[in-house]
């Protein structure tokens, strides 16, 4: 099965880019796991509300854009409670 980039991810790359910073170092400016954080950006698994709330804090990127939408415009909260 192929998992698809939550929408969070992309912006997250453009946010980063525009802060010429690595997602390395916005591991270590927050405090999170590098590979916990690859799964989100992979979609393999999605942040926990606390994580994506302190993302946003420092991003801007809501909360919501980790979800993944489907086709017929429902969403797909992923495999993380």
């Amino acid at each position: 099965m192929h998992v698809k980039r939550p929408p969070a991810a992309d912006i997250l790359d453009q946010w980063l880019a525009d802060r010429q910073m690595s997602r390395f170092q916005l591991c270590v400016e927050m405090g999170i796991h590098p590979g916990m954080f690859w799964a989100w950006c992979r979609g393999k698994t999605r942040p926990s509300l606390v994580h994506a709330a302190r993302i946003e804090a420092l991003t801007g990127i809501p909360p919501r854009a980790w979800l993944h939408v489907e086709a017929d415009g429902s969403s797909n909260p992923g495999t993380n409670p």
